[in-house]
């Protein structure tokens, strides 16, 4: 597999070519000489709800801070290896029945960074309702492991991750909970079945009828027929015996896919409802979906591909695509994946841009500028992008001075990460990464010294929610505004990996990690190894303040026909005695229309729009109303 990346400027996006071929090894990039940059953010939320308080620095080992808005913040882990996914996020915060909170994190207890790290494994912290355990100085197994997910099997906590040694998922369930005792690792394997597929980055999750039914979706990587895919698990009994093993489920095998890379993938489990979303770069994404507790499945198309089965045979430009800038918008493969209390599956992924200059020559080029989190649901199978990076300073203008600024996460979007969690109440809450647009006066007094660069763009943890089932979204919450106050705090510090629990009432509880320079040093950021620090928040819900300048989903004083539409659509404001503007977007967020109105009937001609769905968007001094519209 070739590795050289190639950096090009193609109008005022940035790419980077990286190898089209297996792409689970991350690629080392080498960078060329700087180039101003000045790209345009368009239909991103207009500020951020801050969260600011008197202090000066973040919590030392085992400090417990509280905020005046309720806040609660504690370190519960430490790790020197910052990498917890290649894409997606596993499930590794747990809250119990009884209000009692598992964790767990890939760790390395320490900076030997030697090509094996044989001391890396499963860092696991319990909150037992009133305080976290201290924190662990090993790992929970007795040999190497990594990418752990953490759910509940007989009420006590059982953990999933995939095992070095004898290349297989394995899962251990605790003893008690008064004890750090653990069961030995096991595999996930059929009794007499000689090993088939090597499985490795795993998700496991419990459900059935009678709560005992393990489910474990993880990655091939054998050679062959069935490497590179997504194999499914299955145990009725608690793991005690395994009756699905190896099973590549019916349309997502080789005759549907090229390959899929490691951790692109997110499953959510209700009841005997089991749901996984899968995608890639260069592939259709795909729902796949159980109603019979894993024995039958149905596949449903997200996004169809406009090439089937790319393999850098096919050019990508703007000579070949009709989008202004000649690439395709795909998934830059972090999914994230929730059943509703209908068990309709609502999928959530970074959006990036993607081109392909040059036949079979092994590289296709991505664009690290791009933005944004799309959004996808059962309910209207409509695909929008529900938020992206905060325009702090209004600017409307991407304020990144060149590329070497952000920091090296992989092929990842400016906002990406994303992981969603339904509330008791129905409400859907989703936390996701995203860089600040600014850099820091701290920063730049840093600057590059030694061998830590601090002139690249942090990343924070951000936090939204939709109260109306998806359709309309709050502004975000920075979750790092605590401590990464300009005037009053820290802001060297790096938030990323933010993960929800799987229990929402009076309070929301997120872990993510945290260190203090932009970028992971395992995927070749060139900034030294770092002590990593795991922060459990726990953040009440009424932090959510939504103001009467929200989107609204609905109002009887918006009215607009005919819809579907072919040339035109009319469009009656009842109320409207003073100006308002209409603003039609695509779904990818791009606005294409807009038009100041001043009576409460207009007409406006759709006749340039190409078919497919958009959203018009009424905005007056007192409310914004969005209507969905299908242009045929």
């Amino acid at each position: 597999m070739k590795k050289k990346i190639l950096i090009a400027i193609i109008g005022t996006l940035v790419s980077i070519s990286v190898s089209a071929q297996n792409s689970i090894k991350k690629n080392n990039q080498q960078q060329s000489q700087s180039k101003v940059i000045s790209q345009k953010i368009k239909d991103t939320s207009s500020s951020s709800i801050l969260l600011y308080s008197e202090r000066n620095t973040g919590p030392l080992s085992n400090q417990k801070n509280e905020y005046a808005n309720g806040i609660v913040e504690e370190i519960i882990g430490h790790t020197f290896y910052d990498l917890q996914t290649n894409n997606s996020l596993q499930n590794r915060l747990f809250i119990h029945q009884d209000k009692t909170i598992s964790n767990v994190w890939t760790m390395n207890p320490n900076n030997d960074r030697n090509a094996e790290l044989p001391n890396r494994g499963t860092g696991y912290n319990y909150f037992d309702g009133f305080s976290w355990q201290t924190i662990p100085l090993s790992r929970i197994e007795s040999e190497k492991t990594g990418w752990p997910s953490v759910a509940e099997l007989n009420n006590l906590p059982i953990i999933s991750a995939h095992s070095n040694k004898n290349e297989k998922i394995t899962w251990t369930s605790k003893i008690d909970l008064a004890t750090n005792r653990w069961t030995d690792p096991k595999s996930v394997s059929k009794e007499g079945q000689n090993k088939s597929l090597i499985q490795m980055w795993p998700r496991l999750k419990v459900g059935g009828p009678d709560g005992k039914t393990i489910h474990a979706i993880a990655h091939t990587y054998n050679n062959g027929v069935d490497s590179n895919l997504i194999a499914y698990n299955r145990s009725l009994d608690g793991g005690e015996t395994w009756d699905i093993v190896d099973s590549i489920l019916p349309g997502t095998g080789r005759e549907f896919f090229t390959g899929i890379d490691a951790d692109a993938y997110a499953m959510d489990v209700r009841g005997e409802t089991v749901a996984f979303v899968v995608g890639d770069k260069w592939t259709d994404i795909v729902l796949m979906k159980s109603t019979d507790n894993g024995s039958t499945w149905t596949k449903t198309m997200i996004r169809d591909h406009p090439i089937t089965k790319f393999n850098d045979d096919v050019i990508v430009n703007e000579s070949t695509h009709s989008s202004s800038d000649g690439t395709i918008d795909n998934t830059d493969g972090a999914f994230s994946i929730s059943l509703d209390a209908n068990n309709d599956a609502h999928v959530f992924f970074g959006l990036m841009k993607f081109s392909n200059e040059v036949l079979n020559d092994d590289r296709w080029e991505y664009y690290p500028l791009t933005d944004g989190i799309m959004y996808w649901n059962e309910g209207n199978l409509n695909m929008t992008k529900i938020t992206g990076i905060i325009d702090s300073n209004q600017d409307n203008i991407l304020n990144v001075e060149n590329k070497e600024q952000i920091s090296d996460y992989g092929i990842r979007s400016l906002t990406s990460y994303p992981n969603s969690t339904f509330a008791e109440n129905g409400d859907l809450y989703l936390s996701y990464s995203g860089i600040v647009e600014s850099l820091y006066a701290d920063q730049i007094e840093a600057g590059n010294s030694s061998n830590e660069n601090y002139l690249q763009h942090y990343r924070h943890p951000y936090l939204i929610k939709s109260e109306d089932n998806g359709n309309t979204w709050s502004k975000p919450i920075d979750l790092m505004a605590e401590i990464t106050n300009p005037t009053t705090g820290d802001p060297l510090q790096e938030g990323v990996f933010a993960c929800l629990g799987n229990l929402i009432d009076d309070y929301i509880h997120l872990t993510y990690q945290r260190d203090h320079l932009p970028g992971l040093n395992i995927t070749g950021d060139e900034d030294p190894v770092t002590k990593n620090e795991i922060v459990h928040l726990k953040i009440p819900v009424t932090v959510f303040n939504l103001s009467t300048e929200e989107v609204k989903s609905s109002s009887n004083d918006f009215q607009m026909y005919p819809n579907p539409t072919t040339q035109g659509i009319h469009i009656r404001l009842n109320s409207n005695d003073r100006n308002a503007w209409v603003k039609i977007f695509n779904v990818l967020g791009e606005e294409v229309v807009t038009r100041r109105i001043s009576s409460a009937e207009t007409h406006m001609n759709t006749e340039r729009l190409k078919p497919g769905i958009y959203h018009v968007s009424i905005e007056t001094d007192t409310q914004k109303m969005v209507r969905s519209l299908v242009k045929k």
